[in-house]
C-alpha cells in the first residue's frame, strides 16, 4: 500500500472521530438545555 493511501485513510479516520466528538458535543448542549429548562420550570434543581 502505497504511504499516500495510508495517510489518506488516516486523515478519513480523523474526520470520523470529529464528527462523532460534534454529534456527542450536540447531544450533550440539547441535554444540557433541557436540564436549564427543567430547573426554570421548577421541576429539580439545576446540577451541571
Amino acid at each position: 500500500m502505497p504511504d499516500g493511501t495510508i495517510f489518506a485513510l488516516k486523515i478519513l479516520d480523523i474526520e470520523e472521530q470529529q464528527s462523532g466528538l460534534k454529534e456527542l458535543r450536540a447531544h450533550q448542549r440539547l441535554h444540557h438545555h433541557q436540564n436549564v429548562l427543567r430547573c426554570i420550570a421548577g421541576k429539580e434543581t439545576y446540577s451541571g
